[in-house]
């Protein structure tokens, strides 16, 4: 990253590259998607801010840590680390969406649960503008015999290749793959089976007005390959194990 700043680039979180109001150029956005460790996130956060770098990280709604009350809103504890990365650290708090499992799994309206998540976290002090799509582990069942569905205008938010849902109605900014940029890295990306890393970024190359996007999951990048397999299996089994419950106390109540 300090190569990155030594080439004349600044940081900016992603809502700031998004604006319409003034097109930015020279600067990186990076984009965390924080899947499924929130404490995870917090390291890299911290990591960020020692360095002077403000990112943009999107909460998972249906990872476990994402605990809510009754009312919808997140619980002391996970609200008290989202705000201290927000107000402490300078990051940008984003909703990383998992919405085919609200509309298939729960047979909720996806459009109407958002627009509520968004505005009860907002009444918690977090200042939610932009979404990021994520990929459910059973998207693929999901989408199979599903007629794919658009809104119609052209400010839509890509929630997945089943539908499109509309910024203005839920009062978003943008969407984090329709934000405009020169460049684009994700660690989710392999090269000579190897993961992708910053370091891997010829920035030597990159003209002097780019627009530069990086994404990465802090679950990744742990601080050692034991740790990382540990966490990736451990969170990985919580994650279906959520799944698998919530799907049995449906099947449950559907036959009272």
């Amino acid at each position: 990253m300090q190569e990155v700043q030594l080439a004349g680039f600044s940081f900016v979180k992603l809502e700031q590259m998004a604006s319409p109001s003034e097109r930015m150029t020279g600067v990186v956005s990076m984009r965390h998607d924080v899947d499924s460790s929130l404490m995870q996130a917090l390291r890299m956060a911290q990591l960020e801010h020692d360095i002077g770098v403000s990112a943009t990280y999107f909460i998972l709604h249906t990872a476990n840590y994402f605990k809510t009350r009754s009312d919808g809103g997140l619980e002391p504890r996970t609200l008290e680390k989202v705000l201290y990365m927000q107000n402490e650290l300078g990051h940008e708090i984003g909703l990383h969406l998992d919405l085919m499992h609200i509309q298939f799994f729960h047979e909720a309206d996806p459009e109407v649960y958002l627009k509520d998540q968004v505005q009860v976290l907002r009444s918690q002090g977090v200042h939610i503008v932009g979404v990021s799509p994520h990929g459910n582990m059973l998207r693929n069942v999901y989408r199979k015999g599903t007629p794919q569905s658009q809104s119609s205008g052209s400010e839509n938010v890509f929630i997945d290749s089943h539908r499109k849902l509309r910024l203005d109605y839920l009062q978003l900014k943008y969407e984090a793959y329709s934000v405009d940029r020169d460049l684009y890295f994700s660690d989710a990306s392999f090269i000579g089976g190897k993961r992708w890393k910053f370091s891997d970024a010829n920035v030597g190359a990159w003209e002097e007005a780019a627009r530069v996007i990086v994404l990465t999951h802090p679950i990744h990048w742990a601080e050692s390959a034991m740790k990382y397999y540990t966490l990736n299996m451990y969170y990985d089994t919580m994650y279906a194990a959520k799944y698998m419950k919530e799907y049995l106390d449906i099947r449950k109540g559907s036959r009272r």
